[in-house]
C-alpha cells in the first residue's frame, strides 16, 4: 500500500465502494505513518519496522511522485 502510495503521489482511487474516502489524497507523511501501523500490525519486530520507518522518511522524498 505504501508503494502504491508513493508511485500516485497521494492520489489513491480504488473502485467506488470498497473503501472509503474513493478519491483519498496521502500527504507522504500519512503514507509512512500507514507503513509503519501496517508493520506494527504484522508484528514486524520494533528495531526492524523502526529502521525501515526512519530510511523511507529520511530518503523517500526521491522516490515521491509528484502530483
Amino acid at each position: 500500500m505504501h508503494d502504491l502510495i508513493y508511485r500516485s503521489g497521494g492520489r489513491v482511487i480504488l473502485p467506488h465502494g470498497e473503501v472509503t474516502p474513493t478519491g483519498r489524497i496521502f500527504e507522504r507523511k500519512e503514507a509512512d505513518d500507514l507503513f509503519l501501523e501496517l508493520m506494527t500490525r504484522a508484528k514486524v519486530s520494533y528495531w526492524k519496522r523502526n529502521v525501515a520507518y526512519l530510511a523511507v522518511r529520511g530518503f523517500g522524498q526521491s522516490s515521491w511522485q509528484e502530483r
